[in-house]
């Protein structure tokens, strides 16, 4: 693992050395994308030894939305010429101006098509500051939000190497003043739960008109133990019994006091 590490770490570092090896053929006269700082590189990975600029953006902080904006980019320092890269939010475009001082690369990112002359030194002394200023636009997105810059500015001696030369990197967030942006449209509601299942109803039995009536239990009556034991056809029929056996006693009794002697 530590060899693998290894070989990739020399792999990386050869690549560096080529990308920033000195010579016209490796300097970047017209601009390279990828180093203003979003990516974490700047063009100081290649650019060393000179004087560090003083570099920010001038334009609006916040703006509207749906907007057209420009901007500028400034380089100050005492070299005679600057070059810059400018990178925004993903999703923002970006668009360099008439004047070429801003190219649009294919990465969507800003670059200088060549060094511009800073002045530096013009006035008189060699160590009097000047300034670079790069000019480029950009499209506000339809809603609210914020959204960023990122900008490298490499103050360069003008001698075709990377040597002498220093960049420095800032950046800015921009507000967008706007309506909110739509809420994800919500997907159809969910169906309602089925419904219950259908309780049938329990009906009471049918009551028998050939069986006679129970007799109510004791906890139908509320416990005081006076059930009726006999059914209704029971007590007509009781009744019948005893008026036929009165009558029996009464004729057997007259019968004996006719068949007395007198």
């Amino acid at each position: 693992m530590n060899l693998v590490r290894g070989r990739s770490w020399c792999a990386a570092a050869i690549v560096l050395a080529l990308t920033c090896a000195t010579g016209i053929a490796w300097s970047h006269s017209n601009g390279e994308s990828g180093h203003s700082g979003k990516q974490g590189l700047t063009c100081n990975d290649c650019h060393s030894g000179g004087p560090t600029p003083n570099v920010f953006f001038d334009g609006p902080t916040t703006i509207e939305a749906g907007t057209t904006v420009t901007y500028t980019f400034h380089v100050k320092t005492t070299q005679p010429l600057a070059g810059m890269n400018v990178a925004a939010t993903d999703g923002i475009q970006l668009h360099d101006d008439d004047a070429g001082t801003t190219y649009l690369s294919a990465s969507e990112e800003l670059v200088h098509p060549r060094p511009l002359a800073t002045g530096a030194g013009d006035a008189g002394d060699a160590g009097d500051a000047g300034e670079a200023v790069f000019t480029f636009s950009l499209d506000a997105p339809q809603y609210a939000g914020t959204i960023q810059l990122w900008g490298a500015g490499n103050a360069v001696n003008g001698n075709k190497d990377t040597t002498g030369d220093k960049s420095n990197d800032t950046k800015i967030t921009i507000i967008i003043d706007g309506p909110p942006a739509p809420q994800p449209e919500a997907g159809p509601p969910p169906p309602p739960p089925p419904p219950p299942p259908t309780q049938v109803p329990t009906l009471p039995p049918v009551p028998n008109p050939d069986a006679g009536a129970t007799s109510p239990s004791k906890d139908d009556d509320g416990g005081s133990g006076c059930a009726v034991g006999a059914t209704a056809s029971d007590a007509s029929t009781g009744a019948a019994a005893f008026v036929l056996l009165a009558l029996a006693r009464a004729v057997s009794r007259r019968r004996r006091r006719t068949s007395r002697p007198s």
